[in-house]
C-alpha cells in the first residue's frame, strides 16, 4: 500500500491510495476497500491516537537517521518524484 497526500491549491486537498494486490486480494477486492473505508470512518470518528502516532514518527526518525549513507540518493530522488 502506498498513500500520498496532496495539498496543491487552496481550496482542497486529496489522499490517494493505491494497493499492490495479491491474486487473492484481486479476487477479495471488494473486502479490501471495505475495510479501507472502514479505517477511514474510525479514523474520522476518534481520530489519531497520539501515542501511537508518537511511537511510528520516533521509529521513523531511527529509520531515517542511520538510513545507509550510500541510499541516501535514492530517497532524495524518490522524494523529488513525489513531489
Amino acid at each position: 500500500m502506498s498513500v500520498v497526500y496532496g495539498n496543491s491549491l487552496r481550496c482542497y486537498s486529496h489522499l490517494e491510495l493505491s494497493f499492490k494486490l495479491t491474486l487473492k486480494g484481486y479476487k477479495n477486492y471488494n473486502k479490501i476497500i471495505e475495510y479501507t473505508f472502514y479505517f477511514l470512518k474510525l479514523l474520522k470518528e476518534k481520530g489519531i491516537q497520539k501515542e501511537i502516532y508518537e511511537e511510528i514518527k520516533f521509529k521513523n526518525k531511527i529509520l531515517f537517521d542511520y538510513k545507509d549513507k550510500s541510499s541516501i540518493s535514492s530517497f532524495v530522488k524518490n522524494m523529488s518524484v513525489r513531489m
